[in-house]
């Protein structure tokens, strides 16, 4: 490579970085937009694919440090860490030629060991967990809002659901958001996973077009209807249900979240793989595309479970008889 080509990278590192930022700040401060920073690595991943890791890497430094001077420090530390991560991680995978399926966990993988250090590293700058100091929040806003008959609002609300007939205090409410915030620490583990997934997913399919269109050697996923996970993951799955379930009946502490976490990311996954074996037999019935889409997307809403149990069979049956081709294997 001359001068004048690892200059020109160099510029294109710094002009990705710059702009990428500009686009992260931006998006943090419009309601509804909020998410559309977590595709914040689809630049960096296209960057660090055609020019280099090194590259990629630079581009993500300066992006942080500016996302660090202009918003927080921390805000700047989660985009090195979080964005970045995902970003260089399916790239590489990208590079060594893995299937989507392994790149995408991969990058999801990346996503939530980066998410448990930043919100450690939160812990320890404010003294609580996220949890905590969240729900803290919400009691702070009641408490503010208590003169201006908010409390009392709440109280008339839940007569008439039903939920009580008497009034309600504002330490029976403390104890309502306690509870809430546990539950919600409860179902964190399978929430990041899943999120981190559908997120990491999406970054590397859109990459992947776009470096596609660029005349770049990149793997994507087959169509929809041909989606199925990898043999032997069926199996994998149900030993791991049977463990968790058993520790939980042991009592082992906190296995009880390890079942919910399993379970959730369980029924999620075979779910999808039970929506691509519906769709194959759509497409093979010529139902309209458009027809297709509604039904699944009921179907996964309303019962999800069916569609993890169609999923589920489909893995160890292969009901609908695909062939071992690297063309449709995820």
């Amino acid at each position: 490579m001359n001068k004048r080509q690892g200059l020109g990278r160099a510029v294109e590192c710094i002009l990705v970085g710059v702009i990428s930022s500009i686009i992260a700040v931006v998006l943090f401060f419009i309601p509804l937009l909020n998410l559309v920073v977590f595709l914040w690595p689809i630049p960096i991943i296209v960057l660090s694919f055609r020019r280099g890791i090194k590259y990629g890497l630079l581009a993500v430094v300066i992006s942080s440090l500016i996302c660090g001077l202009f918003m927080h420090p921390i805000f700047g530390f989660g985009v090195l860490l979080i964005f970045g991560s995902t970003a260089l991680i399916i790239s590489w995978a990208m590079k060594k030629s893995m299937s989507p399926l392994n790149a995408t966990v991969f990058g999801a993988i990346a996503m939530i060991i980066s998410i448990m250090i930043v919100m450690k590293v939160f812990e320890v700058g404010v003294g609580q967990d996220l949890f905590v100091y969240y729900g803290q929040i919400i009691k702070d806003v009641l408490a503010e809002q208590q003169q201006d008959g908010l409390l009392q609002n709440f109280a008339a609300v839940y007569r008439q659901m039903g939920i009580t007939t008497e009034g309600i205090s504002m330490g029976e409410f403390h104890n309502a958001i306690d509870d809430m915030m546990e539950m919600i620490k409860s179902a964190f583990p399978s929430i990041l996973t899943i999120f981190s997934l559908i997120l990491s997913f999406i970054n590397y399919s859109v990459s992947g077009v776009l470096l596609k269109r660029k005349g770049e050697d990149v793997r994507l996923f087959p169509s929809f209807s041909l989606w199925r996970l990898p043999r032997g993951a069926g199996r994998g799955f149900i030993a791991i249900l049977i463990i968790a379930y058993i520790g939980n009946l042991s009592g082992i502490r906190n296995f009880d979240i390890v079942l919910m976490t399993i379970t959730n990311i369980w029924v999620f996954v075979f779910g999808i793989q039970g929506l691509s074996v519906v769709d194959f037999f759509f497409k093979r019935a010529k139902i309209n595309r458009v027809l297709r889409v509604i039904i699944l997307v009921l179907v996964f809403v309303l019962v999800r479970q069916v569609a993890a149990f169609i999923g589920l069979i489909d893995q160890l049956l292969n009901v609908r008889r695909l062939q071992d081709d690297k063309n449709i294997t995820l």
